[in-house]
């Protein structure tokens, strides 16, 4: 959902006059433990592109987390009634999302791209449902840098990580990488494009997804973990489940040692030697 929402919404053509509201939350705590019903509250804030974004939970601004570090995005929490019904989605967030985008289209004017974010913040205090006072915390919003996952998979059972281009390792290119995911390993390399490997192998290239163009990385695209000719989410068994639980990926080089590198040279010679007689 989180991947979703910032796929939508931070795409260059979608800027000021553009609204986005998901409903999908984790439920990291049981619900009901506080009782009556109490869910997890609702944020919202306003893109630099214009674009205004809100959710439920801080997970849902995971892919947004980057601006929050650049000091270019603060998220708000919204006074929308978070307890007293089983089913906040037909309950509570149906009027919020109305109200949200009436109260965005009445002040049209003052609605653009390219605000500060005091400009930003000063626009939505107009709205007494934001409270620009209770901004959230950036600890609060997880940091796939530190643990990448398995992002969404989309209808070909390609697996689109969290791993940015620009954030890949510099030791992880033009090597073969050990990739373990959902207690499985398979070999794979980066290449240019995911169709450079070959029928029934693994490949890891930039997919289609994270053209972020407010992003300040050279490459913010995604990185793509795909089985050509296959579904990779069917091979490794990952179920609806084990997506909403997270699939972890832990990618390693593989390291050849020096003496399989000496044998390897070797025998790569003798073929030569041997086509040239």
């Amino acid at each position: 959902g989180a991947f979703d929402l910032a796929q939508l919404s931070r795409y260059r053509l979608r800027g000021a006059g553009n609204t986005f509201f998901i409903n999908c939350a984790p439920r990291l705590a049981q619900r009901g433990v506080e009782g009556n019903n109490k869910g997890e509250d609702v944020y919202a804030a306003m893109l630099p592109n214009g674009a205004v974004v809100s959710g439920v939970s801080p997970h849902s601004f995971a892919f947004f987390r980057d601006l929050v570090e650049k000091g270019d995005l603060e998220i708000y929490k919204v006074n929308v009634q978070t307890e007293g019904s089983q089913f906040r989605s037909r309950d509570f967030f149906p009027w919020y999302s109305e109200l949200l985008t009436y109260n965005l289209s009445q002040a049209h004017e003052g609605w653009k791209d390219g605000l500060s974010v005091a400009e930003r913040r000063e626009f939505l205090q107009q709205f007494n449902f934001i409270d620009t006072e209770l901004v959230l915390d950036l600890k609060r919003i997880p940091d796939l840098s530190k643990q990448p996952v398995v992002a969404r998979a989309d209808t070909h059972g390609n697996l689109k990580l969290s791993i940015a281009v620009s954030d890949a390792k510099p030791e992880w290119f033009g090597k073969r990488l050990n990739v373990v995911i959902n207690g499985h390993s398979c070999e794979a390399e980066i290449r240019e494009h995911m169709f450079d490997a070959k029928s029934g192998h693994h490949g890891i290239a930039p997919g289609s997804s994270g053209h972020f163009a407010d992003s300040a990385k050279d490459d913010p695209r995604f990185l793509e973990l795909a089985m050509i000719g296959k579904s990779l989410r069917e091979e490794l068994g990952i179920t609806a489940q084990d997506l909403k639980d997270g699939v972890y990926i832990e990618i390693e080089p593989i390291e050849v040692l020096p003496e399989i590198h000496a044998g390897l040279d070797a025998a790569e010679a003798e073929v030569r030697e041997v086509s040239a007689g």
